[in-house]
């Protein structure tokens, strides 16, 4: 499946905050939305990304002084992101080796949605459970 069947299936919201933003406020998104990172944006452009690891590195770095800090400070600046066209595989691919789990989607310079890990594995799990569902009727009907 490719990344635009993806956001179909779960909807293309995504959490952003500008890079001014306090660490604290980012801290306050990722607990009340119950998800593991934001986006940082300039505008519709994706310019960071933080995650829940990285509000844990700061802190354990910089002690509870880092809350205050802006988040420009700890988010990651070079953000690899998706297209539409490309695939579960791929996206997994890039995931697995760089060591992230979420990949902003962008199209024509904006973002458009956001897949994690969690959304590729429920999908791996969904095309399991079909293949399966298909070898049983094939099996019994033969």
């Amino acid at each position: 499946m490719d990344t635009a069947g993806i956001l179909e299936s779960k909807g293309g919201g995504v959490v952003t905050a500008t890079a001014e933003k306090s660490l604290l406020h980012i801290a306050g998104l990722l607990a009340q939305n119950r998800i593991g990172c934001i986006v940082i944006v300039e505008g519709e452009k994706v310019c960071g990304i933080v995650s829940e690891h990285d509000l844990i590195r700061a802190v354990g770095q910089d002690g509870p002084k880092a809350l205050s800090k802006p988040v420009s400070n700890f988010m990651t600046t070079s953000v690899v992101t998706a297209g539409k066209a490309d695939t579960s595989d791929w996206l997994l691919s890039k995931m697995t080796t760089r060591q992230f789990r979420h990949v902003p989607v962008v199209e024509k310079g904006r973002l458009i949605g956001i897949v994690s890990i969690g959304d590729l594995v429920k999908l791996h799990v969904t095309e399991a459970e079909s293949e399966s569902a298909a070898m049983q009727k094939h099996i019994s009907s033969a």
